[in-house]
């Protein structure tokens, strides 16, 4: 055999070794274990923020009639009658607040997410389909105060 076809078989049977090395799945067969014991990571920057609260401490305020943002609301001794709450999930204090009427709740955002979560947990527990939600609505809850409702609300989360 001439060197020129000693080559050209050695660079033929090469090329062909690396093909076969190289091509192929190289995907395990067997089942592997989950990353983590189980439990699939997730990024923690999702988690929303929840803001110490900053603004100013209202005393012994009357609102009646009309809506109230919670988020970030800090009052003593305040009135609520009739009114219309809205919270997305930030931090709330009333200390010795009265109730009475009828008071509505629009959850919205990351308290919104919460309800629907809880909801679902409930459902699970009592092994029914949890409920349908409407991503685009804020969930609305009412209550009807017949004399004064007293407790405080203060969020442990976001307080210093």
């Amino acid at each position: 055999m001439s060197k020129v076809t000693t080559a050209l078989v050695s660079f033929v049977l090469g090329v062909i070794t690396a093909f076969l090395a190289l091509s192929g799945s190289h995907t395990s067969t067997s089942a592997q274990e989950p990353p983590n014991g189980g439990f699939v990571a997730t990024n923690p920057s999702f988690a929303p923020v929840v803001r110490p609260l900053t603004g100013g401490l209202n005393k012994g305020v009357g609102i009646a009639n009309g809506q109230q943002p919670l988020d970030g609301f800090a009052c003593d001794d305040c009135t609520f009658t009739n009114v219309e709450l809205s919270y997305g999930g930030g931090p709330v204090r009333l200390v010795n607040p009265k109730f009475s009427g009828k008071i509505r709740l629009n959850l919205y955002g990351a308290a919104a997410n919460t309800a629907v979560t809880v909801a679902y947990l409930q459902a699970m527990l009592q092994n029914q389909k949890p409920p349908a939600v409407n991503p685009n609505a804020p969930i609305i809850k009412t209550a009807t105060a017949k004399d004064f409702f007293v407790a405080d609300l203060v969020t442990p989360y976001g307080q210093k």
